[in-house]
């Protein structure tokens, strides 16, 4: 078994539920996500050659991060960490950094989401958020929601992809036939199904 060279500090989130390490007088700050519906708790971080691993007083394991070094501060602010944190913690998503990405007609629907269905939104998210970027996971929701006043995943998804592909305006030239998916998706409001 090899040697596990560590270094376990105990130590405070912020009020976003993110940790400071290397603050010394030679070294800038690095912020860690350790849990965004943590903040101001107590943790414990494991500082390693290349990682940092955050877990609670109790033992549970909330995130290993890859180590930043420099002489610049650095905070990390990576949309698909944070969804994938929001996952299991869906009651911290309106205080999160992706929720404020997002334009305000997604997020008062996301708002009002039951916790199961939120879950499963915030999962589609991570997944188009790891394909396409979060800022044409955002796009996709907002056009998504404007076509069908919903945002199944599916549709979101496809969304993402033509956004991806074409932009978010389809030129009239013809050229563009994936406009006939967003007319499948108003009809299938229309028609409930």
């Amino acid at each position: 078994m090899p040697f596990d060279a560590v270094d376990w500090v105990a130590c405070k989130t912020d009020g976003y539920g993110k940790v400071t390490i290397g603050r010394t007088k030679d070294s800038p700050d690095h912020k860690y996500l350790a849990d965004p519906s943590m903040p101001e708790t107590e943790v414990i971080v494991g500082v390693r050659a290349y990682e940092v691993e955050i877990g609670t007083l109790a033992g549970e394991r909330l995130r290993t991060c890859t180590r930043r070094f420099g002489a610049d501060f650095t905070d990390d602010e990576n949309p698909v960490a944070v969804l994938d944190v929001l996952v299991r913690k869906t009651r911290a998503f309106p205080m999160s950094s992706v929720h404020a990405m997002l334009a305000e007609p997604v997020q008062k629907h996301l708002d009002v989401m039951q916790s199961k269905d939120l879950r499963e939104q915030l999962k589609t998210m991570a997944r188009v958020a790891r394909e396409h970027g979060i800022e044409t996971c955002a796009a996709a929701l907002e056009d998504t929601l404007a076509a069908t006043g919903a945002t199944a995943p599916s549709d979101v998804e496809v969304t993402a992809a033509r956004i991806s592909c074409a932009g978010r305006r389809v030129p009239d030239d013809g050229a563009g036939k994936l406009i006939m998916y967003d007319d499948l998706m108003r009809r299938k409001v229309a028609g409930n199904g």
